[in-house]
């Protein structure tokens, strides 16, 4: 799922100061992420190329947000009390941006 993930976000992923990708934070969201895509597409994903190159299909919706993850105003797009609270609204964010709603990924299970 990560390397999905990474496909969409490309020059966002990775050791990149300019962007909050690979921070605690998100990665949280994008772990969570994945029992909601899990659900909503509702089959198994067996490792292998094959799966990297679904993946990266299915998650390229992302590569449009990219821009929402700069380092700058990060924590003003994502207003939170705390960190758990951080974490869920970039899971929604994210979910919504792949046409996953979490009622929907509930009703799939």
């Amino acid at each position: 799922m990560l390397r999905g993930v990474r496909s969409a976000l490309r020059e966002a992923w990775g050791d990149n100061k300019r962007f909050m990708v690979t921070r605690d934070v998100t990665i949280k969201a994008i772990v969570r992420l994945g029992t909601d895509v899990a659900a909503a597409w509702g089959k198994q994903i067996e490792p292998g190329e094959d799966s990297s190159d679904l993946l990266a299909k299915r998650f390229a919706p992302l590569e449009a947000i990219a821009g929402e993850f700069r380092r700058d105003g990060f924590y003003e797009r994502f207003p939170a009390r705390g960190q758990a609270e951080r974490v869920e609204k970039i899971r929604r964010r994210l979910a919504r941006e792949l046409g996953i709603a979490r009622g929907e990924a509930e009703k799939a299970e």
